[in-house]
């Protein structure tokens, strides 16, 4: 990974700790993790290893790094420092975010819609521990990008919610202790009729998990579950916000996916990153196989590739950088989730085509970043969403 200027000294040390590591006890793994779609059996081990102390997705602690050298050293703020963690995780391998404690998407969501009853009653350390890991069920098998297709259904039955329908691609759907559903009260209503409602899955008669993890192109090893809600019952007061209020459900929640766009795009940004590096080197093994000019066209792309990276890596780190300010990031999120996903898979595209039929082999886990990073284009908003996105922002729409 290349050293920039991006970041304070402290950050560099604190991602050249988690790439030590990482080169140590996750790279190795990767091969075996793609093919069994399970973690390592030394899982505790590994983790027990790493440098992070504690780690949150969206919000890094200061005190992140065993060692007192790192407290109250000379770090970025809370959400450079979060994109620095990820791009070094998953430089060495996207499995590495199974390393990670499990996400706190949830509690995001109550921050975002929920009533000053729901997050007194969810938001408390005692409240959050007993809630668990969570997870964020929108996604359904007919509609990917546009949400106001949600078929899921809730009527009210009393002091309840009865809830029916199907969602895919629930990251961590079949091991969540809760998780946030989005259900329609009245088809009719398109985005209005669209609610928010906490699911705790041990205490709701009626939630299946259909499949554990989804078979899929890459991250092969993330848990991406399908679910069925068949007359499931939760509480009247589990949806999210106020009942009689504003329906604030689907783009109250969603807003708060801006927060972690950058971190998914720095998530691409560091496989193509080592992708390119992985390319570099095998190159400096191999260039004798190559004629002079394809030499010079090689480093010519290379220099190429590594400029677009950094530019993307700049995106990202501004977008941060507002974020730890509190000044408003909405286009620059979505500019970053634009532009570093899409560069990170040409960069991991072009690998594979320099290096030809070797690109190909298994030998070399350069096909499997292939198959890794196209998702990151994809979940949290595609390229092409947020490029509509961006253009409402500068035209004012939706405003």
């Amino acid at each position: 990974m290349e050293t920039t200027a991006l970041y304070r000294p402290d950050t560099l040390r604190l991602r050249d700790a988690l790439h030590e590591w990482g080169m140590q006890h996750i790279r190795p793994y990767a091969r075996e993790v793609d093919k069994t779609k399970q973690m390592p059996a030394n899982l505790a081990d590994i983790r027990a290893a790493c440098p992070l102390k504690q780690w949150s997705m969206a919000v890094a602690d200061q005190g992140l790094i065993e060692g007192e050298a790192f407290y109250g050293g000379d770090l970025d703020g809370n959400y450079v420092l979060a994109a620095v963690v990820c791009e070094a995780l998953f430089y060495c391998d996207p499995w590495a975010y199974g390393v990670l404690p499990g996400s706190t998407i949830v509690f995001k969501v109550i921050e975002a819609i929920g009533t000053d009853e729901q997050k007194a009653r969810w938001l408390t350390p005692e409240a959050k521990k007993a809630l668990g890991d969570g997870a964020f069920a929108l996604t359904e098998p007919h509609f990917g990008s546009d949400p106001s297709q949600v078929a899921t259904t809730a009527r009210r039955e009393g002091d309840t919610w009865v809830l029916n329908g199907s969602k895919m691609y629930c990251s961590d759907g079949s091991t969540a202790g809760n998780i946030v559903v989005f259900a329609t009260l009245d088809k009719s209503l398109g985005n209005a009729g669209i609610r928010a409602f906490l699911v705790e899955p041990k205490k709701t008669p009626g939630f299946h998990v259909v499949r554990e993890n989804e078979d899929k192109l890459g991250v092969r090893n993330w848990v991406t579950s399908s679910l069925s809600f068949e007359d499931a019952v939760i509480p009247y007061e589990n949806m999210l916000g106020d009942p009689e209020g504003p329906a604030r459900g689907l783009f109250g929640a969603l807003s708060m996916l801006n927060d972690s766009r950058p971190l998914v795009s720095a998530y691409a940004l560091g496989i193509g990153a080592a992708s390119l590096q992985y390319f570099t080197d095998w190159h400096a093994q191999n260039h004798q196989y190559f004629s002079k000019l394809d030499n010079l066209r090689i480093e010519d792309e290379v220099r190429s590739m590594r400029h677009t990276l950094a530019s993307a890596r700049r995106m990202i780190y501004h977008s941060c950088r507002l974020k730890d300010a509190g000044q408003p990031s909405r286009f620059e999120s979505s500019a970053a989730k634009t532009a570093a996903p899409q560069a990170a898979e040409q960069v991991c595209r072009r690998v594979v085509e320099l290096m030809g039929p070797e690109g190909a082999s298994e030998e070399h886990l350069v096909e499997k970043w292939y198959r890794d990073v196209k998702i990151f284009d994809i979940f949290e908003g595609s390229g092409q969403i947020h490029r509509i996105l961006m253009g409402r922002e500068v035209f004012g729409a939706g405003k």
